[in-house]
């Protein structure tokens, strides 16, 4: 797989560290996929896709506060993507704020 050759190849690139961590959430790994999502985070801190995956990570492990802030940036990061406030109003609702 594309992953298994990145693990190979660049075991520490933030790309791998990337794709390792869509897994682990895809798979129900709430736990490496937190751990993966903050070394990028760290690495990465305004990358949009880093950003909408910890978005997602943190709604899947029920920390909507994180989510909010996590989607927030992504917002103010690209305000025209619709997909981004889609997340946040998502949270809002899971929150019960739908009028922020």
């Amino acid at each position: 797989t594309q992953l298994a050759e990145l693990q190979k190849v660049r075991p520490r690139h933030p790309r791998t560290t990337y794709f390792e961590a869509r897994l682990a959430a895809q798979t129900g790994d709430l736990k490496g996929a937190v751990e993966r999502t903050e070394r990028l985070l760290k690495v990465m801190p305004d990358s949009p896709q880093v950003l909408e995956l910890a978005g997602a990570v943190a709604m899947l492990s029920n920390e909507p506060l994180r989510a909010e802030a996590h989607f927030g940036k992504l917002v103010q990061l690209a305000p025209g993507l619709a997909a981004a406030r889609q997340q946040l109003a998502r949270v809002f609702l899971r929150t019960n704020e739908p009028d922020k």
